[in-house]
């Protein structure tokens, strides 16, 4: 490990103070959060990415960090990552596959642009913007590559599958994505809805097995979009507590829940398991959340 002006390195510097190579990575501190800026040519198969470096938190991977790097194959990001800068992987010609972290919330221009071998990408719901040409290509390509784009997308960039001929995208109903119009690229459109009920008036049926009117509401919702609707229910309960109780077990984050899932594919509820609030509230990108204790 090698770093450079070290009396530079505090925790409460407002610009990049000094460079830090670390492994394979290269990158500097600003505001107490690393930021990669290069990673050695010479990395190779899969690659995972590491949380923290020489003890910062790495949080963006900046322009052209991985640019160039023709002998990455896959990709590991960590969580603490929340953007991915412009042409950030631009040809990596053996890219096959990456999978980006709920913690992303932006892609830059030509991020993944000439990954010719990308089959598959992971986008979390949590993506709001992608850039022009993200996923574009120079030279007309047939590898198939296949993803989905997330619903709450607020800005999407223009070519985003230039030179692809072999796009398979899944998308929602009424999103930015349903209005995908480009050469190569088939698109699936997806309904879908999923409601969090927080409360004890609305999880007693669920907990004695009667299933009485949560099951209604799920036929109401598949009435209402449709049979072709995926539809998520939860319900998010313990017994008896009032507003209070409520607001003490959110403030000291106590698994305090029970919580269950029933959805149209699988119309029988699942137990998955005690959750606190906070952890419920993002365990999807729920439509609409509904508290009645």
């Amino acid at each position: 490990t090698e770093i450079e002006d070290t009396s530079l390195l505090e925790d409460n510097i407002t610009e990049a103070a000094a460079t830090i190579t670390s492994d394979v990575f290269t990158g500097y501190v600003s505001n107490g959060e690393f930021i990669l800026t290069r990673v050695d040519y010479l990395a190779q198969g899969v690659v995972k990415i590491p949380s923290k470096i020489e003890g910062y938190s790495v949080t963006r991977i900046d322009d052209s960090a991985f640019s160039g790097c023709s002998n990455l194959i896959s990709l590991e990001v960590p969580e603490s990552v929340t953007k991915i800068g412009d042409y950030a992987f631009y040809n990596c010609s053996n890219l096959t596959s990456i999978n980006i972290p709920e913690s992303v919330t932006s892609i830059g221009e030509y991020a993944f642009a000439d990954c010719y071998d990308l089959t598959e990408v992971e986008l979390p719901y949590t993506i709001q913007t992608i850039g022009d040409a993200a996923f574009a290509v120079s030279e007309n390509n047939n590898t198939p590559l296949a993803m989905a784009l997330p619903r709450r997308l607020t800005d999407l960039g223009d070519d985003l599958f230039e030179g692809r001929n072999n796009v398979n995208l899944t998308v929602y109903y009424g999103s930015l994505g349903a209005n995908l119009d480009e050469l190569g690229v088939s698109l699936e459109v997806k309904k879908e809805f999923k409601l969090l009920l927080i409360g004890n008036s609305y999880s007693e049926d669920a907990s004695n097995g009667s299933h009485t009117k949560t099951s209604q509401l799920l036929d109401i919702l598949q009435s209402m979009l449709g049979p072709d609707a995926d539809i998520t229910v939860a319900l998010l309960y313990s017994g008896g507590k009032g507003m209070h109780w409520h607001a003490t077990q959110a403030e000291q984050g106590n698994k305090a829940y029970s919580f269950k899932v029933i959805t149209t594919a699988n119309p029988t509820w699942k137990s998955i398991g005690s959750y606190t609030s906070a952890d419920a509230l993002t365990w999807t990108d729920w439509d609409a959340v509904s508290l009645q204790p």
